[in-house]
């Protein structure tokens, strides 16, 4: 006001413009760092929490899935649907409409009322051409591998006697470990070759000849 001496006017403007013009002090490093530390955990809890969350998912898939297995198995053995592919085995056993077995063999086109001598044997290739899977899982975890995928990952090396998966005969699920026939040693010297210790249907894969075509030695775990 006009009846403001002077300077009680410069100290009225001087305040005034320390508090409209006061300068924020920068934060200092370490509190950049913590401040940095604070929100990577905030966001490690999220990505941990997303994590649970897909983990939960796979596990209600694969306990839906086996349960769809063991139901078709069960519904298929009261029909007298054999579940197994005929590829694996020389002869199937079938009922007829009045619930009388009767076999067929595939390759040969041959049926027989009479259980065959060679019922449950499995087609195998000459010395040298069968092999032995093993797929590395962790202790109880379920593997979605079976026979067609067994097949689709050896059928490019040679002609396929037998491509195996082992299965539980409750549950259906994949025991991780199975049997590949071809009828030449060349085709399962290819396949050891080029599947050995790779990736296959997301986990790594083991091949080796079977036991009754190698030495006896000491056994050996995953890689040895």
């Amino acid at each position: 006001s006009q009846g403001t001496p002077p300077q009680c006017r410069l100290r009225v403007l001087a305040a005034q413009s320390s508090t409209s013009c006061s300068r924020v002090e920068p934060m200092s490093a370490r509190e950049r760092v913590e401040r940095l530390k604070d929100e990577i955990a905030g966001l490690k809890a999220e990505n941990d929490q997303l994590t649970d969350l897909i983990s939960q998912w796979k596990s209600t898939v694969d306990i839906l899935e086996a349960d769809a297995r063991r139901q078709a198995t069960q519904l298929a053995a009261r029909a007298g649907i054999s579940t197994t592919p005929t590829s694996n085995y020389l002869w199937q056993k079938y009922f007829d409409p009045a619930g009388h077995p009767y076999y067929y063999n595939a390759t040969t086109g041959e049926s027989s009322w009479d259980k065959p001598a060679d019922y449950g044997i499995k087609p195998k290739g000459p010395k040298g051409a069968n092999l032995f899977v093993v797929r590395k899982s962790r202790r109880g975890e379920l593997d979605n591998f079976y026979d067609p995928e067994l097949r689709r990952a050896f059928e490019p090396f040679g002609n396929l006697l037998r491509a195996e998966m082992s299965v539980d005969g409750e549950t259906g699920n994949s025991k991780g470990f199975g049997f590949v026939s071809y009828d030449k040693a060349e085709s399962a010297q290819r396949a050891l070759e080029a599947l050995d210790g790779k990736e296959v249907g997301g986990k790594m894969m083991r091949v080796e000849k079977t036991s009754d075509e190698i030495p006896r030695g000491p056994k050996t775990g995953w890689g040895g």
